[in-house]
């Protein structure tokens, strides 16, 4: 916004300084009133004889201003959101001002379309962090099972239709109510942590842990191979034993061929946790 603007001013270049807090908006973020943070500028566009300049930090900037500015003059006016600076504008030989006395007068109706920008990002921000509060398991930190229904369907279908496998995991805790009549639901609850823990530090980076409900818990990531899987059942496994905690799980890999919706794959990787679970029980 700021750009198109200059670059329809007789001058000689321009450059824009802004905190870079301005790019993040979360609704914590607070700027200074007094003055700026020199460590939080950043150039985000400079300019001169229509060239433009390869600058990033604001001591580059002060720097070729030192350097070229013999015979210039330069003009510098403020950004301010309300009482808030957040960043300036430098304008180089403004000749504009000669015939464009409204210039103070666009600078400020830009700066609040900024500020309108800004605000709605923050709501952005908050829409977002508010939806990954309400997808989240308040006791493990993974996802919940309302996140489950809403996000892997659509992730499944995504990867399907690029021919590419994905693998379900279906988990279970061995004896998880003895745990807690014996225990207590304290322990009860580190167990559940625990787990979750461990499950999230082998997920693929582009993989989702979910607690299903109670002690079960899902494990869904996609670009799967009968290799990779195993491999990971095997890193699980050693996780769980070194923690001394006993579980059951269940894999399955999907076949984007098939015509398959991603429950009949979770309804086989329940029946896999089960038949675990069971050969357990038979070796006690």
């Amino acid at each position: 916004m700021y750009r198109f603007f200059f670059a329809e001013l007789d001058c000689s270049g321009y450059s824009i300084v802004l905190d870079r807090k301005v790019f993040t908006a979360d609704m914590d973020t607070k700027f200074p009133t007094k003055g700026y943070d020199r460590e939080d500028l950043i150039v985000v566009y400079s300019e001169e004889k229509g060239e433009r300049l390869a600058l990033q930090t604001v001591q580059e900037l002060d720097d070729y201003l030192e350097q070229t500015g013999s015979q210039s003059s330069y003009m510098f006016t403020p950004i301010h959101f309300r009482e808030q600076t957040v960043g300036y504008s430098v304008v180089k030989n403004g000749r504009f001002l000669y015939d464009n006395p409204y210039f103070y007068d666009i600078h400020s109706t830009i700066v609040r379309s900024m500020e309108r920008l800004y605000k709605r990002k923050q709501l952005e921000w908050m829409n977002r962090k508010l939806l990954d509060t309400y997808n989240r398991d308040p006791l493990t930190g993974v996802y919940n099972r309302m996140a489950y229904s809403n996000l892997i369907q659509p992730e499944y279908q995504k990867h399907k239709d690029k021919g590419e496998d994905c693998a379900l995991m279906f988990l279970d805790a061995d004896h998880f109510k003895e745990v807690n009549d014996t225990k207590g639901h304290e322990y009860g609850d580190m167990v559940l942590k625990t787990i979750a823990r461990i499950l999230r530090a082998r997920c693929p980076k582009d993989g989702y842990v979910f607690r299903f409900g109670g002690d079960e818990f899902i494990v869904f990531w996609p670009r799967a191979t009968k290799e990779s899987v195993k491999e990971l059942k095997g890193f699980w496994e050693k996780d769980f034993l070194k923690a001394e905690i006993e579980v059951s799980m269940g894999f399955v890999l999907t076949d984007c061929t098939e015509d398959k919706q991603l429950n009949d794959y979770l309804g086989v990787a329940d029946k896999k946790m089960y038949a675990e679970k069971n050969r357990h029980k038979s070796l006690k």
